[in-house]
């Protein structure tokens, strides 16, 4: 972000380099304001979904000791 802002990337002028921070910035500011907007309809799936949590839960816990089995490996892998 630092050589688009200076302009320094492939001859291009200051301008472009602000241009390109000023879209980065806005993508990441729709993403969250999306997300933020979508909380309803997120709060309306989960309650659809509930009836399923039985079925659901196993699954989650299944998952969370995937995720976690495979980030002590990756640690492990970093220490070898």
């Amino acid at each position: 972000m630092t050589i688009a802002g200076s302009g320094a990337a492939l001859g291009a002028s200051m301008t472009w380099g602000a241009a390109l921070l000023l879209a980065y910035g806005l993508g990441h500011s729709v993403l969250l304001l999306l997300a933020g907007a979508m909380l309803s309809t997120a709060t309306a799936l989960i309650q659809r979904f509930s009836r399923w949590d039985a079925w659901l839960l196993p699954g989650r816990r299944v998952f969370a000791l995937l995720m976690l089995l495979a980030g002590l490996w990756w640690v492990a892998q970093g220490w070898a």
